[in-house]
C-alpha cells in the first residue's frame, strides 16, 4: 500500500490527548501533520524531531500532502 502518512491509533488513559496525522521525510522528521477532527494540512518550517516510542500509528495516504 502507498502511504506518505501515519495516523496516530494510540488508546490513551487520558481525554485530553488527541491522535493527529504526522508527515514524516525519509529521515523520520516531522514535516507536517493534521489536527485530529480537521483536514487541514500543517506545514512544518523546518524538520522537527519526531518519536513513536510508545505510540501506535496506521498507514495512510493523503493526495493533498506537497512534500518539499
Amino acid at each position: 500500500m502507498k502511504y506518505n502518512a501515519l495516523k496516530e491509533v494510540t488508546v490513551w488513559d487520558m481525554d485530553f490527548q488527541p491522535n493527529h496525522t504526522y508527515f514524516l521525510n525519509a529521515s523520520g522528521r516531522m514535516t507536517a501533520y493534521i489536527k485530529k477532527g480537521t483536514d487541514v494540512i500543517i506545514y512544518n518550517k523546518k524538520p522537527s524531531s519526531f518519536d513513536k516510542r510508545g505510540r501506535k500509528f496506521e498507514k495512510v495516504y493523503i493526495p493533498e500532502y506537497k512534500h518539499e
